[in-house]
């Protein structure tokens, strides 16, 4: 039997089989309720026709209990992972990206090509996206390599410590660009947690859990 221009209490609305909202446990509960009071006494529900309709029903409700069982155990296993994750304080890490925190010491960069560079250029940058620093390469191999920065501009002054980038671009024989991915490394000093994410702070630079490469 088809049920038309019956409106729940919900503000569902039925009429010919488009259901303007999202149907859920309650709202399919009643509709079954609404379709058994206005059935035709002549010409009643079939019987396996309301059994399929209970059986969806029953269906349903657990589809939802099982969505939020896995909602609570995706909250449990985020909690066991931030847990894990203050462990970290204290330790040093390698991780992948550009921003690091300069103490006062030599800071080690690191980067990996892809493949062979006949040029290459180091550039380290300021907060304010100010080159301070330039240093040309040539001849070098595929792999990681690391770059130990003093501290020092182009012109061998001392910088004051603070955030700071670094680039790395390269070329091979055919003058083309190689892959390069960097990598800075430093001391975990605390965790924050933003909307929903999980920060590791070297210094005042923020990075991401999963970029590490490398914890001593």
């Amino acid at each position: 039997m088809e049920v038309t221009g019956v409106a729940g209490s919900g503000g569902y609305e039925i009429k010919g089989g488009d259901i303007k909202k999202a149907m859920d446990k309650e709202a399919f509960l009643k509709l079954l309720i609404t379709q058994l009071e206005n059935q035709d006494p002549l010409d009643p529900v079939d019987d396996t026709e309301f059994v399929a309709q209970l059986a969806q029903f029953t269906a349903l409700e657990g589809i939802n209990n099982l969505n939020d069982t896995m909602e609570t155990v995706s909250t449990h296993i985020a909690s066991m992972n931030d847990l894990s994750t203050s462990a970290l304080i204290g330790r040093t890490v390698t991780a992948m990206g550009s921003e690091f925190h300069y103490t006062g010491q030599p800071v080690s960069l690191g980067y990996e090509l892809d493949e062979y560079a006949a040029r290459l250029t180091i550039t380290v940058r300021d907060n304010l996206g100010r080159v301070v620093r330039t240093v040309e390469q040539e001849g070098v191999l595929s792999g990681s390599h690391t770059f130990i920065w003093d501290g020092k501009d182009n012109n061998g002054i001392d910088l004051p410590q603070g955030r700071y980038t670094f680039t790395v671009s390269g070329t091979n024989r055919d003058n083309s660009q190689v892959d390069v991915t960097t990598y800075v490394t430093g001391k975990v000093s605390g965790v924050s947690y933003e909307g929903g994410d999980t920060y590791l702070l070297l210094g005042d630079v923020r990075i991401l859990p999963d970029t590490i490469k490398e914890i001593y």
